[in-house]
């Protein structure tokens, strides 16, 4: 009798100590996917901007109207329509980066080097025209941070 107490014993501590490198394992497994989630939404959000990018530079028409439309100058209403969707792709995908930011899948220096991209091009009058107009498309979290950004920069839209 004492020697199956003794074996059972042997047995549950084994079983115990199976359990918890099987915790161990797991957290070890979840961090790996972290990380690997981490660097797919990194690739998914470089090759949208690098998409984006590449339309504007292969189409002479809309590197044009980009010209003028960030200079704030006078676009025909076709020009305006062009301008103001390519203006929306791009707050579009720096809204993504922002969620994806808040959501613990953007690291904070790539983030703030987003951020300063993105408050640089709110210094194009065409594009800041755009975003106050519009940004009522966009996630109240966003609009509120680059908002305040204009803000710090001396910019503000009327409404909102």
């Amino acid at each position: 009798m004492m020697k199956f107490d003794r074996s059972n014993r042997w047995l549950v501590l084994a079983a115990n100590f199976a359990v918890v490198m099987g915790i161990i394992l797991l957290v070890i497994e979840l961090n790996q996917n972290q990380k690997m989630m981490k660097s797919q939404v990194r690739n998914d959000l470089s090759a949208k901007i690098v998409d984006i990018m590449i339309q504007i530079a292969a189409d002479d028409d809309l590197v044009n109207i980009r010209i003028k439309g960030d200079a704030g100058d006078s676009l025909k209403l076709e020009e305006v329509q062009r301008y103001e969707h390519l203006c929306l792709a791009f707050f579009r995908y720096w809204e993504n980066v922002h969620y994806q930011y808040r959501n613990g899948l953007y690291d904070e220096g790539e983030f703030e080097y987003q951020m300063k991209t993105i408050m640089g091009a709110y210094t194009n009058s065409g594009m800041r025209d755009v975003w106050c107009d519009k940004q009522y498309l966009f996630a109240k979290e966003f609009r509120e941070d680059v908002n305040e950004r204009m803000k710090r920069l001396g910019y503000q839209c009327e409404q909102f």
